[in-house]
């Protein structure tokens, strides 16, 4: 009788489980045996996990420098056609609180807004916001970026992005890139990078 009671307790802690959403989920450690009760579980439930991968920052194995190769893959925006190809230079600097942060060396672009998510120790993502201050367009420019980075290797990053193209305040439309980064020794002139 003891064995069909377990079953099913079991079954409906299998079931509750099950039904709750995803975020209702919970990691449950430590083990409850006939003679003990589930506080033990509970205790270590309530403790912080901890990781070595912060919301906040890019992946630690990005840092330093980088050449991209950039290529439009989708667009409308008839300044930017497909196939259009860019070259520009990404410096993940290491911040005095920890933090790896991205500066791109892109002349006449300055950012004003950045927010950082990472997954995991090899994937991370940029939403920023550029403001173009240059002398060769007409108008202000200004783009919109989410940068999805996904490193392949020690000196390989692949990167997907989209960014809507505003001028003047209204929007041109959205274009599409793919990038692949790679590691390079030579230095970057951050003076000219937009920085977050």
């Amino acid at each position: 009788m003891n064995c069909v009671k377990v079953t099913a307790a079991a079954l409906l802690l299998t079931l509750t489980c099950l039904s709750g959403t995803p975020g209702d989920g919970k990691l449950l450690r430590g083990y409850v045996s006939e003679n003990q009760e589930l506080t033990e579980s509970k205790e270590l439930s309530n403790q912080p996990m901890t990781g070595s991968v912060r919301a906040d920052s890019l992946p630690a194995s990005y840092e330093g420098t980088w050449r991209c190769l950039t290529i439009v893959t989708d667009s409308a925006v008839t300044a930017v056609p497909v196939g259009q190809k860019m070259v520009s230079d990404v410096q993940f600097l290491r911040k005095p609180d920890g933090r790896i942060i991205a500066n791109w060396s892109q002349p006449g672009w300055t950012e004003t807004q950045c927010s950082i998510l990472t997954w995991s120790k090899t994937q991370g993502q940029v939403d920023r916001t550029n403001y173009y201050y240059g002398e060769k367009m007409q108008g202000a420019w200004a783009a919109r970026s989410r940068d999805k980075f996904t490193q392949v290797g020690g000196d390989r990053i692949l990167a997907e992005s989209y960014v809507d193209q505003y001028i003047d305040g209204h929007y041109l439309g959205r274009y599409r890139t793919r990038s692949v980064l790679t590691r390079t020794s030579s230095p970057v002139d951050v003076a000219q990078a937009g920085s977050f």
